[in-house]
């Protein structure tokens, strides 16, 4: 309370918690308060830094759902929007996909499970954009509408952080 007071940064504590990063099995006594100026500090399973979220094991499931659930609500927004011409359809492609994808992947974009589902999601996208069936080949979809695969993406953002 004292250094928030004497750097002068007001704390909002309805919307402050705190989570006790631990490994997957180990258990940690769960009856500790915390109290700021009198007002209780709750306990979390997991927190958002940064707009990732990350749980007590340092998992990033939750943020994998989050980013999964945004890109399914994005594939139904392109496939009612599908007859509109095809530089609107890549633009709302971009809008959506490219901003989830871009940010912080380096962090998040590690883990093969997530990678898999969100590049079926972007798969399904592709072939919203070019009127494709369900079970046609992607390859040359990506090739002529000049997208990026979200796994070449992760490996990019790799080459150039290890530089």
């Amino acid at each position: 309370v004292h250094w928030l007071n004497a750097n002068k940064i007001a704390l909002n504590m309805s919307k402050t918690e705190f989570v006790f990063f631990k490994p997957n099995r180990k258990k940690i006594n769960s009856d500790i308060k915390i109290k700021l100026n009198g007002k209780k500090i709750y306990p979390t399973t997991s927190v958002r830094y940064l707009r990732v979220k990350i749980d007590s094991n340092l998992n990033l499931k939750d943020h994998w759902n989050h980013v999964s659930i945004k890109l399914n609500r994005a594939n139904a927004i392109l496939s009612k929007l599908r007859h509109v011409n095809t530089q609107t359809l890549h633009s709302i492609y971009h809008s959506f996909f490219e901003s989830h994808f871009n940010y912080a992947n380096i962090v998040w974009g590690q883990s093969i499970d997530a990678t898999h589902r969100l590049f079926l999601l972007q798969k399904k996208a592709i072939r919203i954009i070019n009127f494709q069936p369900r079970i046609s080949h992607t390859s040359p979809l990506f090739h002529n509408t000049k997208i990026v695969k979200f796994y070449d993406k992760v490996s990019i953002e790799n080459c150039v952080f290890n530089i």
